[in-house]
Order: C-alpha cells, then structure tokens, then sequence
C-alpha cells in the first residue's frame, strides 16, 4: 500500500483539456496526463464536469461516460483499460498532421486569394501562411480534427445506445441535421440485425 487509507482519499477533482487534476485529503494533488484516459479525453466539457466521488472518496465516477477511476490506481499511476498501446507510428502520425496540416493550408491560401479578388498570392508570401495555418491549429487539435473525422457523425446518446444494443455506426445511415446518426436510427438499425 502506497498510503495510508485516510491519505488516499479523493477530495476533489478536475479536469482540463490536457490533464486530470486530483486532490485529496492529505494535502497532496495529482496531475494525470488525459491521454491515459480516453473515455475522458473524447468527452465534452459537461460530461466531464460532472463527476462523483465514490464512497469516501475510494474513488471518482463519471455517470455520463460511466468511467470510473479508483483513487489506489491513481496514485499508483495506472491508465485506464482501455488504453491500447498505439499501432500508429510516428511516420503515420506526422503523415496524417501533414495531411491536415496540408488541406488547412489550401483553405488560407484560398482566402487570401480571394481578398486579393484574383491577384496571386506570391511565394514569399507562403511561410505566413504556414505560420497563420500553425498558429489556428496545435498538434492536439489538429490529430482530434483527424480523430473526428474518422468517426461516424452521431449523437453521444446514439454512440452510447449503439454500445449497448452492439450496433456498428458505420452501418448506419443517419436521419438526423446533416445526415447525423440519432439514437432512433441505431434503434432501426438494430431491428434489422
């Protein structure tokens, strides 16, 4: 045991963008990168936001995203399960940023020559591009745009109900604005099967 019980106890919590930020009961904070926890990182700020501790503070859960996370595996500094080792390389990785990176170059690139109504944007002009292009968009940013593109567009009550029943959404055609995936659609979706 790394503690002892009164010390381990979860008093607080919070998180960022980038981290989960644990206070507890002997004065002591952690700060855990998000990565570790993917359940996390994917969800929105309200569902983040609401979390409770678990008993007396044993550990912390998250209703919205039914994650939960003990205050032992914490401080022992163990990741979520669903942490896979990634598969992805680091070539893959700088391939899709460039990719990204590439398409967002052309949209700015686009703009200006519209603002210049026709006239050509100059070489020299390019590094400013690039760096107005950088500037909009950080490594993070730029991979979760990649990451949500990859995704079927759904509701997170449709990706949750989709969970349950074990239905693939990118089987499914949505109905929804912008052909979203509604929690209805996955309901069709299962009948079928």
């Amino acid at each position: 045991m790394l503690t002892s019980e009164g010390s381990s106890q979860i008093i607080d919590v919070h998180v960022t963008d980038d981290a989960l930020v644990v206070a507890f009961a002997d004065g002591r904070t952690l700060s855990v990168p998000l990565v570790w926890y993917p359940s996390l990182l994917n969800a929105t700020p309200e569902q983040r936001s609401d979390s409770e501790l678990i008993g007396d503070g044993e550990g912390v859960h998250w209703p919205q995203i039914d994650e939960d996370l003990s205050a032992e595996g914490l401080l022992r500094g163990i990741p979520s399960s669903t942490v896979r080792p990634r598969s992805t390389s680091a070539k893959e990785t700088w391939n899709a940023l460039a990719e990204v990176l590439g398409k967002e170059f052309l949209k700015a690139f686009n703009r200006r020559q519209s603002k210049t109504q026709g006239g050509t944007s100059e070489p020299q002009e390019f590094p400013a591009l690039l760096e107005e292009v950088l500037g909009e968009h950080s490594h993070r940013t730029v991979l979760r745009k990649r990451e949500k593109e990859d995704q079927p567009n759904a509701t997170e009550a449709a990706r949750r109900e989709a969970k349950e029943l074990g239905v693939d959404l990118s089987q499914v055609e949505g109905s929804g604005s912008g052909g979203r995936i509604t929690v209805r659609d996955v309901h069709h979706a299962a009948d079928r099967v």
